[in-house]
Parts: structure tokens; sequence; C-alpha cells
């Protein structure tokens, strides 16, 4: 990933960072029917490339332990507090999303999948722990 920043007062760009990782919302991308690891895999063995066809419209991404830290976050502290605007959403309504999201068939899991499930008890394991800590 190379990372820009356009000055608009001078039309110049500037170089921000170049990251040999891909970036994080990958996961969507794929979800969404964009595979860009098998791309680049492709790519590198000289294969030819056609563009997509298609990709979903629509598709949002969830990680599951980090949308579970905001919930806690907002469960535990006042809106004044964290100085939230007036329209967020209710502690309900975030509660309700919540577990309302994983049975939206527009959301795909960063990490939980019911036919892959140890990544995400991996990654629940660490996290709980962390939390005893």
């Amino acid at each position: 990933m190379i990372e820009f920043k356009w000055d608009e007062k001078t039309g110049a760009s500037w170089l921000m960072e170049i990251n040999a990782r891909f970036w994080g919302s990958l996961q969507l991308a794929v979800s969404a029917g964009v595979d860009f690891p098998f791309l680049l895999y492709a790519h590198a063995l000289g294969w030819k490339i056609a563009p997509p066809e298609s990709y979903k419209v629509g598709v949002s991404s969830r990680w599951e332990l980090g949308d579970l830290d905001h919930l806690l976050l907002r469960l535990r502290r006042s809106d004044a507090e964290l100085q939230l605007p007036i329209d967020a959403p209710s502690k309900c309504r975030l509660l309700g999303d919540y577990f309302l999201d994983f049975f939206r068939c527009s959301v795909r899991h960063e990490v939980f999948r019911p036919d892959d499930p140890l990544p995400f008890i991996s990654e629940l394991r660490q996290y709980m722990a962390n939390l005893l800590h």
C-alpha cells in the first residue's frame, strides 16, 4: 500500500508511507468479491489477470471483538463522559445491533466463521486473557 497526501493549494502530492502489508479492510474487499491476495499471487506467477466482472455493493465488514470493545465502553460510560454527539446511537440500539449483526446477510465477519471457528476462538482467548490482566 502506498499512501499520498494531496496539497489542495499547490496541487502537489506528498508521499506519506509505503507499507508492504495489505490494508486493514482487505477482508471487506474479499467478502465483496474482489480477492486481492489471489490477484497478487496470480500476477506474481505471470498469469493473465482480468479485472473483476462484478462485486457486491452494500457489504459491511465487522470485527466482532472490536465491536464488543466499543459496546462495553458505551455501556460502562455516559454519553457525556465520552463526549458523544447528540445523535449518537443509544446504548439499547448498540446492544441490539451488536447481536443482530451476527444474523444480517450483508455483514461479513472479519474473524468469526461458522465453518472455521478456531481463529475466532483463539482471538477470543487472547481477548479474555487481556481483560483479566
